[in-house]
């Protein structure tokens, strides 16, 4: 794949992320005013994929983790407290 159609799929994958992340934001809001207090687990395709997707909630104002099968138990454990 040529530098070209790389960063146009690249591009592509950011704006679904950001789009998938804003509506997931959007349901969370929508079932916290209707309901009892919800949290929210988002899956990545990797481990690089996992922390552009928690920066996306960071950026939001959301407390976000990623957790993956590389990390130390006790991080994975603390974390998702």
């Amino acid at each position: 794949m040529d530098t070209i159609k790389r960063i146009r799929v690249m591009n592509i994958a950011s704006e679904c992320n950001r789009s998938i992340v804003d509506a997931s934001i959007q349901w969370l809001q929508h079932l916290r005013e209707t309901v009892t207090f919800h949290q929210l687990i988002a899956v990545a395709c990797s481990v690089d994929h996992a922390r552009q997707v928690r920066s996306l909630y960071a950026e939001r104002g959301l407390r976000a983790r990623e957790i993956h099968s590389n990390m130390p138990r006790r991080k994975t454990v603390w974390d998702f407290r």
